[in-house]
């Protein structure tokens, strides 16, 4: 991760100038303060679905709980500014930052919907059911359930807030200016690196911030229910199920349904997806080689990262998310103009693998928690190396097939990197949805984003299929 992270980073501030950087505008200082109104937004509105899909899903006899679990990871999956694209075909959004905030969070609160199931999952039911007799359902939850899953649900908001606070597509789609977007504008328009690399420095500190509390205070208390146990009694809804029911599909309609229909309602034009194709066939190859070779690379070092420094350095790995793209890719332009190197769609693959790396920090690093020490002692003594690797691999089998889609599916529906790194002449197919918009091409822009969707959602139904099938 240093080795990706520490170049990027010392290349973009080093030559900036920092001792003689001018004192911040008002423009400025309105812009951070909105940028702060929308993180803050969109992370409370995370927080309350999130929690509330939580509740509902952690109980096994809600109906169509699996099918439920599986569809309210989709809208993560999907890049934030396809939301935006859909909502402003139905209503008129431009300029409104609440609307900006209602778009991210349809997109981000499954990053507080999961942890949060995690923590109550682990939790298990016979501690809540007992707590129902004593105090009732209400003090329960608030006495016994919620201290115990919040240093969860924390960690989950901080990662909604530090997404949000460098988010570029959604803002700049709705009209809705923000910090992101002028440093986008000092590299972009004014070519001006210094003061784009300087403007960064906000963004990262306030991006950092609650990534280290939530280290230093939440993951000790996360680990007390990461330690797998057995014999847990399942939850159950002691209530009428209908209510929940209704809640985990409204949320369903809002962040997923709605906007798919919205795309197909503007990829109407018989022919329109043979012509999107024909327009953005090279596009859709790039997207697909980048990604995949970003994503070989971010699996590779996120399981030196997750295996080889466990938990602790997983979740530190985290923190990459609050670099800003535009710092990395400063940071990579000024090495490979220093270095004389031109140009390539290869720093693009390396700043994508600098962002994603975490994902499979993480999830490997979980999963190896997760196995008995006893079992691995006793394959040591009883099978030989190669044997052993088999079943090292066996053992973190879905670990590696989760981080293997997730990270493609976010690898392939970036835009902030794709638009300072992609290779001059060529594109991406985030870059060329996001070109047409503003082209005014609807219909093709429908077209390209439902093709965009099927290429993210395959290798996850590919993968559902396959656990499904063993």
């Amino acid at each position: 991760m240093l080795v990706l992270l520490a170049p990027p980073l010392v290349a973009a501030l080093t030559p900036s100038g920092l001792a003689g950087a001018p004192a911040p505008g008002w423009r400025e200082l309105v812009l951070l303060a909105r940028s702060l109104a929308l993180a803050g937004l969109t992370t409370a509105l995370s927080l309350g679905v999130g929690v509330a899909c939580a509740w509902a899903l952690a109980h096994h006899n809600l109906p169509g709980r699996a099918f439920f679990k599986t569809v309210l990871l989709v809208p993560f999956l999907l890049p934030p500014y396809l939301s935006a694209i859909a909502w402003t075909g139905l209503v008129d959004l431009s300029g409104s930052l609440p609307a900006a905030a209602l778009v991210l969070a349809a997109s981000h609160f499954p990053l507080v919907m999961f942890p949060i199931l995690a923590g109550l999952e682990r939790l298990g039911g016979g501690l809540e059911e007992a707590g129902w007799i004593a105090l009732g359902p209400g003090r329960t939850w608030r006495r016994v359930v919620w201290p115990l899953v919040l240093p969860f649900a924390l960690g989950g908001a901080a990662l909604v807030w530090m997404l949000t606070l460098v988010e570029y597509g959604v803002p700049s789609l709705l009209g809705v200016d923000t910090f992101a977007l002028e440093v986008f504008a000092l590299i972009q328009g004014y070519h001006d690196y210094g003061a784009a690399g300087r403007a960064c420095l906000p963004l990262l500190a306030i991006g950092l911030l609650p990534g280290l509390l939530v280290l230093a205070w939440g993951y000790p208390r996360m680990r007390r229910l990461t330690v797998p146990q057995t014999s847990r009694p399942a939850r159950r809804l002691l209530w009428p199920r209908w209510p929940a029911l209704a809640l985990v599909s409204l949320v369903t309609l809002a962040s997923l349904a709605v906007p798919l229909y919205s795309l197909v309602a503007q990829a109407h034009r018989p022919g329109v997806f043979n012509l999107a194709l024909w327009e953005a066939g090279s596009d859709l190859l790039s997207s697909l080689w980048i990604a995949g070779l970003a994503t070989a690379l971010a699996l590779a070092l996120g399981a030196l990262v997750g295996l080889g420094g466990g938990t602790g350095w997983a979740g530190t790995a985290l923190l990459s998310l609050t670099v800003p793209p535009s710092l990395a890719a400063l940071g990579l332009v000024a090495i490979h103009s220093q270095l004389g190197l031109g140009s390539s769609n290869l720093w693009l693959v390396w700043g994508l693998a600098t962002r994603l790396l975490a994902l499979p920090a993480c999830l490997l690093a979980l999963s190896a928690e997760a196995t008995p020490p006893s079992q691995l002692a006793a394959a040591r003594l009883v099978l030989p190396p190669l044997r052993l690797g088999g079943l090292w691999l066996g053992l973190h089998q879905k670990a590696w097939q989760t981080a293997l889609w997730l990270t493609f599916a976010l690898a392939m529906g970036d835009l902030s990197l794709s638009l300072l790194l992609a290779e001059p002449g060529t594109s991406t197919l985030s870059l060329r949805i996001f070109n047409l918009y503003h082209y005014g091409r609807p219909d093709l822009v429908g077209a390209l984003c439902l093709v965009l969707v099927g290429v993210v959602v395959t290798p996850l139904a590919v993968g559902l299929c396959l656990e499904k099938s063993r």
